[in-house]
């Protein structure tokens, strides 16, 4: 008898591997422990949240324990299912396929709108500009994103990866960040380096300049 193999679709295979080395282990109980620091200094429990790109719901488990009901958003589809299938808390609608360029929301529908690890990607500079104003236009209270802000030691470190997978990440100045910000009445409320002098992902705290 022919036995079946059940195949392992990509997004299962980044889940299981993305994080599994030591040093990206380290990052990821960094941002999650940054976040976690984050909600309670601006006293976000049972906030609402969009967490766009979501990828496989990294977070969800940390937003469950802070009682923030969530939607998440992909324009992977492959992810969406997987993040559908691993968080048996959520219901379908609370994951959804869709593009961050075009996010099907009203104005101010969540408190806080974050976006992790995406901006490191390389975007045309009209792209830059569409995605902070949706992020912006969606949220009530604040946005929580992360860019690449340079670091020496952190470049080197990385240069022979960058090299052999072919692409380099895309890194924003305080310019350009400053521009990106305020064009879209957001505030930089407070800036969190992963790792001073070792690493560039950074997260910024955006408020809306309209809120009371």
């Amino acid at each position: 008898m022919q036995q079946t193999s059940l195949q392992t679709t990509p997004s299962e295979t980044y889940k299981q591997n993305r994080y599994r080395s030591i040093d990206q282990s380290w990052v990821n109980q960094r941002e999650k422990h940054l976040m976690e620091k984050l909600f309670s200094l601006y006293n976000l429990s049972g906030a609402t949240v969009l967490d766009v790109p979501c990828g496989y719901g990294r977070f969800f488990p940390l937003y469950e324990r802070f009682g923030m009901p969530v939607i998440g958003v992909d324009l992977n589809l492959d992810m969406v299912q997987l993040t559908r299938q691993i968080s048996p808390w959520l219901n379908q609608q609370q994951v959804l396929h869709g593009n961050i360029l075009h996010l099907p929301f009203a104005d101010e529908t969540f408190d806080i709108v974050i976006c992790i690890r995406l901006l490191h990607h390389t975007f045309h500079e009209r792209e830059r500009h569409q995605l902070f104003m949706e992020l912006a236009r969606v949220s009530r209270r604040y946005v929580l994103i992360s860019y690449y802000h340079f670091d020496w030691l952190h470049a080197c470190s990385c240069l022979w990866r960058w090299r052999r997978k072919g692409r380099v990440p895309a890194i924003l100045g305080e310019t350009t960040f400053g521009e990106l910000t305020g064009m879209n009445n957001l505030e930089v409320l407070s800036i969190h380096r992963l790792l001073r002098y070792g690493h560039m992902q950074t997260f910024a705290m955006l408020g809306k300049d309209s809120m009371s």
